[in-house]
Order: C-alpha cells, then sequence, then structure tokens
C-alpha cells in the first residue's frame, strides 16, 4: 500500500504519517470521508469518535453506510473497515457524545491532529477550546447539507466564511467564549438551499469532497510539520 505514496510523498513524509495520530469527531458524511482516506494514506493511529448507528438516510452520502451495517454502530464498522484496508493503522473507538464535563477524556495521550467533523454545536464548541489550550492543530467541518457543487468546498479560516449559517452560530459562540476566529475550516462557499422540509437535503459529492480536502489539509500539515 505504500509504495505509490512514496513515490508521491518521499520517506520522510511516510514515516511521519504512520507515526501520526489523529483524532476524529463524527464520521459521517464529511468525517467517513477523511477517515478513510487518512486509513489509505498510512496514518498510523486514528481515535474516531461517534454516538451513532448507521440508518438508511445515511445511505445516499456515508461511505460505511451499507444496507448491511444499517443498525450497526459507525465506530465499530469504521474499525473493521479500516483493518481490511490498512492492518498496520491503530484503531481507537469510542461511542459518545462530546460535552465539556467528557472531552478531556480524549486527549490522555499526544494528538497530532483533531478533525471536528461532528455538527453538534456544543461539542465543536468543547474541542475547539481544549485543542486551543493544549496548541493541538484542530480543522472544523462546517455544513456540507442544503448544497449540491462540490466545487464550492474550500479551507479557509472562519473568520473569513460567508453563507453558512453553521459558521455564524460558530462565530458567535467563539467571541463569547474569547476563542480565536483564525481557526481553520473546511466548508462550501455555496449558499444553501431552502428546502421545503425540516430535514437536511444532501448527496454524496459536497460532504465527500470536503472529506477529501479535509484529509489532505491533515497529511500536509504533518507532511511539513517541522520536528522539535
Amino acid at each position: 500500500m505504500e509504495e505509490r505514496l512514496k513515490l508521491l510523498y518521499g520517506d520522510e513524509a511516510l514515516q511521519k504519517f504512520s507515526s501520526a495520530t489523529v483524532l476524529i469527531v463524527g464520521v459521517g458524511g464529511v468525517g467517513g470521508m477523511a477517515t478513510e482516506a487518512l486509513a489509505r494514506s498510512c496514518i498510523g493511529k486514528l481515535i474516531l469518535v461517534d454516538y451513532d448507528i448507521v440508518s438508511f438516510s445515511n445511505i445516499n452520502r456515508q461511505i460505511i453506510a451499507l444496507e448491511e451495517t444499517v443498525g450497526e454502530d459507525k465506530v465499530t464498522c469504521f474499525k473493521k473497515r479500516i483493518h481490511a484496508i490498512n492492518s498496520h493503522c491503530e484503531v481507537v473507538t469510542k461511542k459518545m457524545k462530546i460535552t465539556d464535563a467528557n472531552v478531556h477524556e480524549l486527549f490522555q495521550e499526544d494528538i497530532t491532529f483533531v478533525l471536528d467533523a461532528c455538527d453538534d454545536k456544543t461539542a465543536k464548541l468543547a474541542l475547539k477550546k481544549i485543542t486551543e489550550a493544549k496548541q493541538i492543530p484542530f480543522l472544523m467541518a462546517l455544513g456540507a447539507g442544503n448544497r449540491t457543487n462540490p466545487s464550492k468546498v474550500v479551507v479557509t479560516t472562519l473568520d473569513k466564511t460567508t453563507g453558512d449559517p453553521l459558521a455564524r452560530k460558530m462565530r458567535t459562540l467563539f467571541k463569547k467564549e474569547n476563542l480565536s476566529l483564525k481557526t481553520p475550516v473546511v466548508y462550501s462557499q455555496e449558499i444553501p438551499i431552502k428546502p421545503k422540509s425540516t430535514t437536511i437535503a444532501s448527496s454524496m459529492f459536497v460532504p465527500a469532497t470536503a472529506g477529501l480536502y479535509a484529509a489532505n489539509y491533515i497529511l500536509e500539515y504533518i507532511r511539513t510539520k517541522k520536528e522539535k
């Protein structure tokens, strides 16, 4: 599995990837695709956090969602899938809903990078507070539903986002907590449609693209990070 990656990144980068620990919170449309890409990129350890199970409504966009996996814990499904892809990748799964009270449980070891791909504002805020306090690299995924154009996905910082309702809410929360608005985010510049239902409309294209952008951002951070 490493041969083609070595040709692209080189031996030194592959060694960095294999020694890295990435924490991913939320393994749905965005986080799931990021998880898959990182597992296929020789990341040495993945810590996967999600409290949800696979449902039929996930099948149109989430890579782990199959008719045969409906009803199973998402993190358990991903552990099996990752080990089928890369048996050398260490996978730690935690089925939990993150709060201020329990978020510290995820940081009992050295974490190379944190990807927040959940849709829970409380969890997103808790993750930002602890990663900023501990100076751990952090990327936050914003809304990917109600959008159709994958070419509008970008990585930028929270203060530069426009037209995203979740970004607007997070900026307000960050300001209240005196947290940096220069936080890296992956989001779509597309203005979301207004569906007739209260259910968020979705397809695979935007969430999957955002997940790949997130994984690439993480790999590039690890690859270019200077050793202390």
